[in-house]
């Protein structure tokens, strides 16, 4: 009777050991399930924000060893001007990179580190984020003992600035960081092409005369591969004309060209717009004269 008393001790004291492990060991599973949970709740959480952000959302991101790439989308109903995009508080150049990525980004910043890039309303871009390892905090997100790691975890955060049509300065900062992991870039962040500014050369419209031929070239330079021309509040009918011509060297023309029949002067708006999406604007008077004058 008293050796089954042992026994049926024994027995239960092995039971409350067994299960103490069990405690333990789901103990040290649910420690190690936790922060993947919190990881991914990070990332959901993150990305639910920034593609209904406003006035710039951020639709994908990556962060790789040296550079970060956004694709980004103007979500107002007027363009704004890109001017400026900061990583933890370091603002940085940036460029437009075109998909499918087997070319070279476009930088939209000067050799001054002025950045200026248009986007109309609805109007989505791939952006390239360069410098971050000429800055030390920025090259340990992915780097940190100066080799890059890839599939390491990190949480940057994210300030745009930018102008409004109004030409007010705005800033937005986001609420949420993006949430990662580090991996290489399916563009080659060194490839960065810095093109001149684009700029609109021509000064000056000659008069033109009534019911004669009006025809007048204008210049730009700086463009990049392309440039869609678009002309406003011309003295004849059609008061507009869009067109896209090749550069060459930089340079590229359009051909004024109408038959005025009404004696008057008007502010013609010329606007250039190349590949790399940046664009130039001037206003010019044209007079149209009688031509029994």
């Amino acid at each position: 009777m008293q050796q089954r008393s042992k026994a049926q001790a024994s027995i239960e004291y092995m039971s409350i050991l067994a299960i103490g492990l069990l405690v333990i060991l789901f103990a040290v599973a649910i420690a190690a399930i936790e922060p993947q949970i919190s990881y991914s709740s990070k990332v959901s959480a993150a990305k639910n924000y920034w593609v209904s952000a406003r006035p710039i959302s951020i639709n994908d991101y990556e962060v790789g060893a040296s550079a970060a790439l956004l694709e980004i989308k103007n979500n107002q109903p007027i363009s704004i001007t890109l001017r400026k995009i900061a990583i933890n508080g370091v603002w940085l150049p940036f460029a437009k990179a075109i998909p499918p990525f087997n070319e070279s980004a476009i930088s939209m910043c000067d050799s001054a580190q002025q950045c200026s890039m248009h986007l109309a309303s609805g109007e989505s871009a791939v952006i390239l984020i360069t410098n971050m390892t000429s800055h030390p905090s920025l090259a340990a997100i992915c780097s940190p003992d100066g080799m890059f790691q890839q599939g390491r975890p990190y949480e940057v955060n994210i300030s745009f600035g930018y102008k409004t049509e109004m030409e007010a300065e705005a800033t937005q900062s986001g609420r949420f960081p993006i949430v990662g992991s580090c991996m290489p870039l399916k563009i080659n962040e060194t490839q960065v092409v810095v093109p001149g500014p684009l700029q609109i050369l021509t000064d000056s419209l000659p008069d033109g005369r009534t019911y004669e031929l009006y025809m007048e070239e204008i210049f730009a330079s700086g463009c990049l591969k392309s440039c869609e021309w678009k002309i406003h509040n011309l003295p004849w009918v059609p008061s507009f004309q869009n067109s896209t011509s090749i550069c060459l060297d930089g340079m590229t023309s359009h051909m004024l060209t109408g038959y005025p029949t009404i004696e008057r002067t008007t502010t013609v708006v010329i606007s250039a717009t190349d590949y790399a999406g940046r664009t130039a604007t001037k206003k010019l008077n044209l007079t149209i004269q009688s031509s029994t004058q």
